[in-house]
């Protein structure tokens, strides 16, 4: 699944991160591409069959301190 975060302004959106995630066997991970083209990997972090795609962004981006 690949989610963009962004800032709208009128009527344009500034893509401010892509983030490519990949669930695997309870496991979830991510690439972050932020705008000024830095990238990381982030996770794995555990997750439930039922967690929906807000809780896995969740997930994920409660490990951002490792990509700052």
């Amino acid at each position: 699944m690949t989610v963009f975060i962004g800032r709208k302004g009128g009527t344009e959106v500034e893509q401010l991160v892509r983030l490519d995630v990949l669930a695997r066997n309870g496991r979830v991970s991510a690439m972050i591409a932020r705008e000024d083209g830095s990238r990381a990997n982030i996770g794995p972090v555990a997750c439930d069959e039922d967690d929906d795609v807000a809780t896995i962004l969740r997930k994920i981006l409660s490990l951002q301190d490792e990509f700052r």
